[in-house]
């Protein structure tokens, strides 16, 4: 089972198993040069990740519980840590972005839930 978990000063939550796997994107900082001679340099300074997911079906509580960490790296100045085992990651800041609440009836079932993670370091750390 792949699941995902998010800890920071207040709660560690575990979501369950992606129903769509995780698109992992490489980020990198870096400049192209081109030479008289049409080559290109580059000089590469550094790289990330980032990740994505989007839930089919999720409960309210896990959309509320969801919300809470995103609301709570805004006001504390402080990421959330991501882990997932099965992608080797461990304990890594990551800025986090949550789309809309698509509410699919009054039962409280939300859908569609897309979610992304943009590994960082925490303020204060050396950029």
């Amino acid at each position: 089972m792949i699941s995902i978990t998010l800890t920071d000063d207040t709660e560690t939550l575990e979501l369950k198993a992606l129903e769509r796997p995780f698109v992992e994107t490489p980020l990198e900082s870096a400049t192209d040069i081109e030479t008289l001679g049409f080559n290109v340099f580059t000089d590469f300074i550094a790289t990330k990740r980032s990740w994505s997911n989007t839930w089919k079906i999720m409960t309210n509580a896990e959309y509320q519980a969801l919300v809470g960490f995103y609301n709570r790296q805004i006001t504390s100045g402080k990421y959330p840590l991501l882990t997932m085992d099965f992608y080797s990651v461990s304990s890594v800041p990551v800025r986090m972005k949550i789309g809309a609440k698509n509410i699919r009836d009054h039962d409280g079932v939300v859908e569609d839930v897309n979610v992304s993670f943009r590994e960082t370091v925490q303020g204060g750390e050396t950029y």
